[in-house]
């Protein structure tokens, strides 16, 4: 009872987090499986972890099982890192095949060390708990480098999300670097004080650390869903008259994009083609952009590219690969541009564009023998 009451007060923000964070992972489990899955895994280490370190009191202290106290240690040692790996997963990091497995190599070498105090040939190579002459369990390995491994481990981790992640933001839309720089430095700094400060062995930072950063970022997930379409994930309409204001005399550019025959292939083969010729226009856009262009879907198949410093030449170099890509698939775009001269306003800039647009739709229709009032059929499936 003493150790449940121990327990209860030293983790009660956590267990308060978790309850809370379980009931809205669940409730929003079907808008969003993947996300809800992994704050409830990484809510749940938490909890393991925090019922282990009270474990580990209870069986020094009082059952003075080294046996189950070395059990209880290696399970916070390796669950830590999985946290960071978690959110590395949450935040949508995506690896190639040739690396995929690279990455689970400091995790792997987590797993191997601290598994070495169970076998009874190494037990003390790490760290270990030995009996006293008075009965009492002692705790050994301060001066033992590889006890942290965990945290080397876990620092790779938060490296690699912080790297990945702001490599691949748009230099402007910089909130999704600011909450992983934010939740990095609260675990890793939890992780130091816990490590370094912790001179009585009464400081329990790291478990709650977890929890606090998982509701953040789940809360930054769905804050920043509002800027984004859900069927293309290209920033939406709403942003987009955000961005203009925000950005104003910064646009050098801007690309007017619309798809060509989407009647067609809504009419011909259900919406559900229609919207794979929308997502596979969208993800062309993401991939031929600049970093100094944002892409947006405005409604239906029209979509739109600002340029923040790119000049005509590097513009009309990303309309061509646009196309180039397009070329490989069976949907079809018309696309116009305007770049900035002199202080010209952006409102001159959007018309110029969509009027370039349609002259490129009529010559799209005019080239295929198509009246532009009929619906465009593809020539050949690929």
């Amino acid at each position: 009872m003493e150790y449940f009451l121990e327990y209860f007060t030293r983790n009660y923000i956590l267990i308060a987090i978790a309850a809370v964070m379980i009931f809205t992972s669940i409730q929003t489990y079907r808008s969003n499986k993947k996300t809800s899955i992994y704050i409830i895994l990484i809510i749940g280490i938490a909890l393991v972890l925090s019922v282990a370190e009270i474990l580990q009191d209870y069986f020094q202290y009082e059952l003075r099982n080294a046996a189950l106290c070395i059990v209880t240690s290696c399970i916070g040692y390796i669950l830590r890192p999985v946290a960071v790996i978690l959110f590395v997963l949450l935040s949508g990091q995506t690896f190639k095949k040739k690396i995929s497995w690279l990455f689970f190599v400091p995790i792997a070498a987590t797993i191997i060390i601290y598994i070495l105090p169970l076998i009874p040939a190494t037990y003390d190579l790490v760290f270990t708990f030995k009996r006293k002459d008075d009965g009492s369990i002692n705790w050994w390995g301060a001066d033992n480098p590889l006890r942290f491994t965990s945290h080397i481990a876990s620092g790779i981790y938060l490296l690699f999300f912080i790297y990945r992640s702001i490599s691949s933001i748009r230099a402007k839309h910089f909130a999704q670097a600011a909450s992983i720089i934010i939740v990095s430095t609260v675990v890793v700094g939890a992780v130091v004080a816990e490590t370094f400060f912790n001179t009585n062995g009464n400081l329990k930072l790291t478990n709650s650390a977890i929890g606090v950063s998982a509701v953040f970022y789940y809360l930054h997930i769905f804050t920043q869903q509002t800027r984004y379409d859900p069927l293309t994930h290209l920033f939406n309409r709403s942003t987009y008259y955000s961005d203009l204001r925000k950005m104003g005399s910064d646009i050098s550019a801007v690309i007017q994009i619309d798809m060509n025959g989407l009647k067609y292939f809504n009419d011909t083969f259900g919406h559900i083609e229609g919207d794979k010729g929308l997502v596979t226009i969208a993800s062309t856009l993401t991939k031929c952009a600049t970093p100094k262009m944002y892409c947006y879907r405005l409604s239906g198949d029209e979509f739109t590219i600002l340029a923040t410093g790119d000049q005509e030449p590097k513009v009309v170099e990303t309309i061509a690969l646009i196309k180039a890509e397009l070329e490989k698939t069976k949907y079809r775009v018309s696309i116009g541009y305007a770049c900035k001269k002199d202080n010209e306003p952006v409102e001159a800039l959007l018309r110029a564009a969509e009027i370039e647009m349609y002259k490129d739709k009529e010559e799209f229709y005019k080239h295929a023998e198509i009246d532009r009032r009929k619906i465009y059929a593809p020539t050949q499936e690929k």
